[in-house]
Formats: structure tokens, C-alpha cells, sequence
């Protein structure tokens, strides 16, 4: 495990230990994915508002990412016929668009943070894991939004959908404020920064790494994962998705992004951050501490429902 204070730094390294660890340069990631905006993760990233006009990190393949809600299918199409539709693209993908079928690495988020709170349907993780190692690659588990119990059924997201990545990326909730990030990997890939000498000047701190460790600890005494499951309340607009303590709410309307803006600003003024605002600029991205009172929920809500009776007004 290597411990750092920049998450995008955990995405640069994962990549970097699946290009050592195959011998290969192609990474396959997901459409409306977020993994950093450093010169190398921006390559990853497939969010246009978060990359800037420069060049990045190359050898990157999007598949377009499945949605249950407004599917591609159109609306009479079921999860599975959703799933199956996505892992036969990837198998066109892989047999047509990559290089002899060769990938070093699948990376993504179960559930898509800043991509609009998009959680991957079941099936889907395991057909494309199954996929990619079939053809020699490894597999990267972004962490980072999902992990640490959000989710309210397991401390990792990727749990969630019956898989076991070969690389987990980790920051955030790790350190509760505190600048941490770590990368987790299986042994023999890990194994790889063994052939050269590898070091990050503030990895592996001391004072933050004794952080990490109280906040796990304050996780597992104080039942976090629980709460972040059973405090959950959804407002529903268009859709509302997402697990545990990691929310979105999709706007629709005339024109939803503006109406979200709005929204978004009037709940600013009663003291209340969500984040956002998604692919197409109309998603709440509710991702609270996972400390959160219910008193604090019935507050968010009530100024939720003010907030949205003011919007219909305005319609």
C-alpha cells in the first residue's frame, strides 16, 4: 500500500502500475468518469467541464456508461438488456478498436461522483472485469467518492457489485479533511516499484497516516456505515439514484440546468452546499458527512422542498 496527500496522485499511480505490471499502454475507462485533472488523470477523466485545452494523459478508451434511467435502449428496455447491450460494446471495443485485444487496465467508479451519481446496475462490473482479464489486463477500482462505508452496505463500493478489483484508488473520507490518499494493490503488482527506486516526498506521512487510523476507527465505534444508511431521504425531481450518503437528484424541464443553478444558489443562501452540477449541468451531487444528524437531513429537506416550491413558482 502506498500512502500519498494528492488523490489524483493514487489514479496516476494505479495507471502506472498497470502499464508496468502488463507491459501494455491501453486503459479503458468509462464516458462521464472523474479521476483528477492533473496532466496525466485528465486523460482518464471524461467530464468536459474538467478538462482544460491542454494536452493529457493519452492511451485512454471511453465506453459509454450505462444508465437505468434514460437509457440509450429507450424506456421500456430492462437492466439486463441494458447490461447486456454495454459488455457487447465492450466486446466489439476490445475485438475491433484495441490493438490485438490488448488493455492494461479497466478503471472506474461503481457509482460516478461528479459524473452525476450514475451507480453502475448490477451485472454490469462483474461482465466487464471478467472481460478484461480474459485479455490480460488488471482491474482499478476508483474509490475515492464510494469507499469508507458511504454507501451504507459495504465500506467499499465495489462491493457492492460482487467483484474483487486488483487495484483500489482511496482519498477523501480516508483522512475526514485531512490531505490523504492512498493506492492498494495485490502483492505481485505492487511488486512492480520494487525495480526502480520510487518515492513521493510527503507519502507516507506520519501525522497524516495517524489520522487515517483514528477516522477508521471513529468509522467502525461510531457505526458510520450504518448511519449512512439509515439516515437516507430522497426528493424525487426527474431521478433521484445513488447509495448510502452518495446522492443525486437529475433535474428535467425546460431548461433544467438553469433551473438547477437557481436552485442551487437559493440553497447556498440557506447555509446549505450540494455539489454538482453533472455531465449536462443538472444534477445535485448530495454527498454530506457521514456524520450527519437526521435533524440535519429534515433541515436539508425542508429547505429542499422551499427551494423547489420557489422554482415551480418561477416556471
Amino acid at each position: 500500500m502506498e500512502a500519498t496527500l494528492r488523490p489524483v496522485f493514487t489514479q496516476d499511480l494505479a495507471v502506472m502500475l498497470a502499464r508496468l505490471y502488463t507491459g501494455r499502454w491501453p486503459i479503458v475507462a468509462l464516458r462521464n468518469g472523474y479521476h483528477g485533472m492533473t496532466g496525466g488523470t485528465q486523460g482518464l477523466t471524461a467530464v468536459g467541464f474538467y478538462k482544460h485545452q491542454v494536452p493529457a494523459g493519452f492511451g485512454v478508451e471511453h465506453l459509454a456508461v450505462l444508465k437505468v434511467y434514460n437509457p440509450r435502449l429507450g424506456p421500456e428496455a430492462s437492466v439486463e438488456d441494458i447490461v447486456r447491450y454495454h459488455l457487447n460494446d465492450l466486446d466489439d471495443h476490445l475485438d475491433s478498436c484495441m490493438s490485438d485485444g490488448q488493455v492494461a487496465a479497466f478503471i472506474a467508479e461503481s457509482t460516478q461522483g461528479v459524473g452525476g451519481v450514475v451507480t453502475l446496475p448490477p451485472g454490469y462490473l462483474q461482465g466487464v472485469y471478467d472481460r478484461i482479464r480474459a485479455v490480460g489486463g488488471i482491474c482499478i477500482a476508483d474509490e475515492v467518492q464510494t469507499g469508507f462505508g458511504r454507501t451504507g452496505t459495504n465500506f467499499w463500493g465495489f462491493q457492492n457489485h460482487g467483484v474483487v478489483p486488483d487495484v483500489v484508488t482511496m482519498a477523501k473520507s480516508i483522512g475526514n479533511g485531512m490531505p490523504l490518499a492512498a493506492v492498494a494493490a495485490r502483492e505481485d503488482i505492487m511488486n512492480e516499484l520494487g525495480r526502480k527506486a520510487f518515492f513521493n516526498t510527503y507519502g507516507g506521512g506520519p501525522v497524516q497516516t495517524a489520522v487515517g487510523r483514528e477516522v477508521l476507527r471513529i468509522i467502525d465505534d461510531e457505526k458510520l456505515m450504518d448511519h449512512c444508511r439509515d439516515v437516507k431521504h430522497s426528493h424525487i425531481v426527474g431521478d433521484v439514484r445513488g447509495v448510502g450518503l452518495l446522492i443525486g437528484i437529475e433535474h428535467i424541464g425546460e431548461s433544467p440546468a438553469a433551473e438547477m443553478k437557481w436552485a442551487w444558489n437559493r440553497l447556498k443562501e440557506k447555509g446549505f452546499l450540494v455539489g454538482g452540477p453533472g455531465p449536462h449541468g443538472n444534477i445535485f451531487r448530495i454527498a454530506p458527512p457521514m456524520c450527519i444528524t437526521k435533524d440535519d437531513v429534515d433541515n436539508f429537506c425542508t429547505a429542499l422542498d422551499e427551494v423547489y416550491a420557489q422554482v415551480a413558482a418561477r416556471r
